[in-house]
């Protein structure tokens, strides 16, 4: 079996609480961010929140999102892992993203062992969005 992901959250912001609960700010539905800027954009703040399963054995893990010509846009620095993980959980935090283009773009799992799409998200300018509803 390879990294099984379970849930998948792209938000603002995550935040724990002394009891061990995690707030969940800004959540984007259906995975859709919206802005109303202009491309290339700058995101302040972008937090992903995944929960995983898998039986691969790995020292190291980490986040990387790549836009829809496969250039790198994010990539966290590897997690050291724990030998074999039967469930995981990565809660990934990145300041002043760029993104140069609309569209889709993926989020990978990367470890010692394999690479595995997690999901994706897409960004869309407003303006655009918009102008296909009323074409």
């Amino acid at each position: 079996m390879s990294i099984q992901v379970d849930k998948f959250i792209v938000c603002d912001d995550i935040r724990e609480e002394k009891t061990k609960k995690l707030l969940i700010i800004g959540m984007y539905p259906e995975n859709k961010i919206r802005i109303n800027q202009n491309f290339p954009y700058v995101h302040p703040h972008l937090s992903f929140f995944i929960t995983f399963s898998t039986d691969k054995e790995f020292e190291n893990i980490r986040l990387k999102v790549v836009d829809s010509e496969n250039k790198t846009v994010i990539e966290s620095p590897f997690l050291k892992g724990a030998g074999i993980v039967k469930e995981g959980q990565l809660l990934i935090s990145v300041h002043n993203v760029h993104f140069n283009v609309q569209g889709e773009y993926k989020v990978i799992i990367d470890t010692d062992a394999e690479s595995t799409q997690a999901n994706s998200f897409s960004i869309m300018c407003e303006d655009n969005i918009k102008n296909k509803q009323t074409s």
